[in-house]
């Protein structure tokens, strides 16, 4: 795990990106995340796909959908964060990788210890440097995610407060079932050691709801 001073996100190497994305077409990159724990190195490796295209009305998608699998890897909606400060290096297909802390951190978390997940992240399976391929994966970003097993919301770091808020999001959707609301996900077991008070609750659902990732327009396409 490598903190960095440069002033630039991406990979070190100018030749990362040789094998282009055919522009036109439905590639895209996904990302796999090598498996690993505690202070080992964050290991990747990116992996060109055919994206199957969806250029359809919405009757004609849901049966599309219903013949076609899904796009194999799990999308990241997440905020790049502040991207010139506490820059962090990962590695890519062997080469050195620019990444912001808040998306290393997020690796960090994702990574499992025994086995390698498949991600699709923006920042790394876009070329961002090269404005014709980012506009046309822009262009195909809500049905990437459409398309993925399923997008994983990545807030932040969390802490006592943010773990409380959760807690409390679970209780008033309990609370909805016993008024004959549709049942809640079950209760997270990392918060089971408190349950805040009612008159709290609304507060720490507002606190939660005031991290910068709700400040994202993209959100909409991406969840």
């Amino acid at each position: 795990m490598w903190p960095v001073n440069s002033p630039e996100l991406g990979p070190v190497s100018s030749g990362f990106y040789n094998d282009k994305l055919r522009l036109g077409t439905f590639d895209i990159r996904v990302l796999h995340l090598h498996h690993g724990s505690g202070q080992d190195d964050i290991m990747c490796t990116l992996e060109k796909k055919l994206l199957p295209p969806t250029v359809l009305t919405p009757t004609e998608r849901q049966n599309e959908r219903s013949q076609q699998p899904d796009l194999d890897c799990k999308t990241l909606s997440y905020q790049w964060g502040n991207s010139r400060r506490n820059l962090r290096k990962i590695q890519c297909s062997g080469v050195g990788f620019i990444v912001t802390s808040n998306l290393y951190s997020a690796l960090v978390h994702l990574r499992s210890p025994d086995s390698d997940i498949t991600l699709w992240i923006d920042a790394i399976c876009i070329n961002q440097e090269d404005n014709k391929e980012k506009g046309n994966q822009i262009q195909r970003m809500g049905e990437i995610y459409r398309r993925s097993k399923c997008t994983i919301i990545w807030l932040g770091d969390g802490g006592f407060l943010s773990r409380a808020a959760f807690r409390a999001c679970c209780l008033t959707a309990r609370a909805s079932v016993d008024q004959g609301g549709p049942d809640p996900p079950p209760l997270p077991t990392l918060t089971r050691s408190w349950d805040p008070p009612p008159i709290l609750r609304p507060f720490l659902i507002l606190l939660l709801l005031r991290r910068s990732y709700f400040t994202r327009t993209w959100i909409i396409q991406e969840v």
